[in-house]
């Protein structure tokens, strides 16, 4: 069966270990640790004490599932909470930075490799979760040039052809720092954007029309 994305992005990007390649070449990303499974670290030794909160956050999740925000006080409850967990699955630490309640997370959009559109989502009053099923509010803007070539950047480093992509980040002080690059089914915020359907549909058929099946 033909998928677009391809299957290789599929099976690549479902698992957000991907960051660490990417961080390798030059993206900047959230200050993050990579927890592999059955790790023996005392998370208190992993963690840097300039951190003061923490997102923890399975490799491999969608819609925050087993995701926490926590403070350097709850290591040691966590540590034994998810214990099952450390021992059966991947997990990124990241510091957690005030700006996703002040100033959102911000959605860059693309069709076939071409910017269609952006959306800044911030979550509700005492939340950290952006996801519109806590209660995040989202806003379709325009992105001044410095930024979009940023998640541009971003998007050169998939050499594969793409019929979608959304790069998803906290802006501070105008750079972007890259959250996840979202390559499986993500939602594309259609109803925020007009004309942003009939792109898509143009993406598409320039897509599927330049494949050999």
């Amino acid at each position: 069966i033909k998928t677009l994305n391809p299957i290789s992005i599929i099976k690549k990007n479902k698992h957000k270990f991907y960051l660490k390649e990417l961080e390798k070449e030059g993206i900047s990303i959230l200050p993050t640790i990579f927890l592999e499974k059955n790790s023996t670290s005392n998370l208190r030794d992993l963690i840097p004490e300039s951190w003061e909160k923490i997102v923890i956050k399975p490799a491999f999740s969608a819609g925050s599932y087993l995701t926490k925000l926590i403070d350097l006080s709850e290591l040691e409850s966590i540590q034994t909470e998810f214990k099952q967990h450390f021992e059966t699955k991947d997990f990124l630490l990241q510091e957690f930075r005030p700006e996703i309640k002040e100033l959102g997370e911000t959605s860059f959009i693309f069709f076939d490799g071409k910017f269609s559109h952006a959306v800044n989502k911030k979550p509700v009053e005492n939340d950290f979760r952006v996801q519109i099923q806590y209660g995040g509010k989202y806003t379709l803007i325009q992105p001044n040039d410095d930024l979009l070539q940023q998640a541009e950047l971003v998007l050169s480093k998939i050499p594969e052809k793409l019929l979608y992509a959304r790069v998803d980040g906290i802006v501070i002080d105008n750079k972007l720092h890259l959250m996840e690059i979202e390559l499986i089914e993500p939602d594309l915020y259609f109803d925020l954007a007009d004309g942003a359907r009939e792109r898509f549909v143009e993406a598409f058929l320039r897509v599927t029309e330049s494949l050999k099946y």
